[in-house]
């Protein structure tokens, strides 16, 4: 580039004593050209030509050497989740290390806190703070996971999966935690019977709110349970006064409590954010509840006939069914709503005797949502034989 402005300076300097008529496309400078020295023509030509490609290949080379990095570990960019869901993150190392420890990071504000590690001499080993709702989920080397159960609002960030390599150091890659919606919730809360539980709604965005409103999801309508609003402090709909309240006075976050839960609360509820001018924004979070399983059974024999009976009580109200009663003459079943919101259901079963059920038994089986019991009789004997709780 320095050889061709130079010879062209002097080829100008040359003949600027001398005016030879131009072509009229280069102006002034156009009328004062004159014959180019043998091969400057080609040198002015080729030198261009020869730096684009350089620089072509130089570009070529940069992007495919960034590309090899960012590609060494392969993740998703991205999870989205619900508030109080189960979100699984997952890395894979692409090319072939000598791996000695996987690691797990949070980004923060000021760098990054370790959230788990794994080797396969130490194994897993979990923060304190995560102990109890993360765990790494994939054991591997080249392959590492970590799921996250009942995700909290703080959970939502970037994670990196550092593969630790020897003697090539540490390879990484980026994944991030989004939290679904402008308003976060948990989409569902599963509780006891009787138990105190709160149900929570953040608001994502900037609004200039005004109120905020707690509705239930009836059959047939929204149900107003209690509203909040900075002048006139918490109302609560006098149906429901002595049972819940809002505990949560903000105007970007919010929460209701029930002191004490019964069946009746069970459902759906909405968080509405009314703001100005905006309208109301909201988010629908749901409450789910549960009692112990409670099972007995009884037996009563006769010459030719076994008269089984097996009763379960909880919430939501079980189901009941028989294993191994092949021989039934009769059954039958009923069902009772108790004060306390639960639900009591019998069977019983008569049962015909032969000489080839001599060592059989008949049970009794009963769940109730994710719990299950059991209960067995031995049909020659016609006492109860053992009993299973899960």
């Amino acid at each position: 580039m320095r050889v061709y402005a130079t010879a062209k300076h002097r080829l100008l300097g040359h003949q600027s004593s001398t005016a030879l008529p131009g072509n009229g496309r280069d102006g002034d400078l156009g009328k004062q050209r004159g014959p180019r020295p043998p091969g400057m023509a080609r040198e002015m030509t080729r030198t261009p030509a020869l730096l684009l490609c350089f620089c072509g290949f130089l570009l070529s080379l940069i992007r495919d050497v960034a590309c090899r990095a960012q590609g060494e570990v392969s993740t998703a960019e991205s999870t989205a989740v619900s508030l109080g869901g189960t979100i699984t993150l997952q890395c894979a190392l692409l090319v072939p290390s000598d791996i000695l420890q996987v690691t797990w990071q949070k980004k923060t504000g000021s760098g990054q806190e370790n959230v788990a590690t794994y080797t396969p001499r130490e194994g897993v080993n979990v923060k304190q703070s995560y102990s109890d709702r993360l765990n790494v989920t994939l054991l591997q080397l080249n392959e590492t996971a970590i799921t996250f159960k009942r995700v909290r609002l703080e959970d939502e960030g970037c994670y990196l999966c550092i593969f630790n390599t020897f003697p090539g150091g540490s390879k990484q890659g980026s994944t991030c935690v989004v939290i679904r919606g402008d308003v976060a919730t948990e989409e569902n809360t599963v509780a006891e019977i009787g138990a105190r539980v709160a149900l929570k709604c953040v608001l994502r965005k900037i609004l200039d709110v005004v109120q905020v409103t707690w509705q239930k999801n009836a059959s047939a309508e929204m149900i107003n349970l209690a509203t909040f609003a900075p002048k006139t402090g918490v109302n609560v709909d006098k149906r429901y006064k002595d049972h819940l309240n809002i505990t949560l006075l903000s105007l970007n976050e919010t929460a209701i409590t029930f002191w004490k839960t019964s069946t009746r609360d069970e459902g759906c509820y909405q968080c509405l954010f009314n703001s100005f001018p905006s309208g109301s924004i909201g988010g629908t979070t749901c409450l789910s509840l549960s009692g112990p399983l409670w099972m007995s059974s009884h037996s009563v024999r006769s010459t030719n006939a076994l008269n089984a009976t097996c009763s379960a009580t909880s919430w939501p109200a079980p189901l009941l069914r028989w294993i191994g009663q092949e021989q039934v003459v009769q059954n039958g079943s009923w069902k009772v709503h108790n004060s306390n919101g639960t639900v009591s259901v019998s069977s019983w079963v008569l049962l015909n005797v032969s000489q080839s059920l001599a060592n059989a038994t008949v049970t009794c089986r009963a769940q109730s949502g994710w719990k299950e019991a059991a209960r067995s009789v031995m049909v020659n004997e016609g006492h109860p034989l053992y009993e299973n709780r899960a």
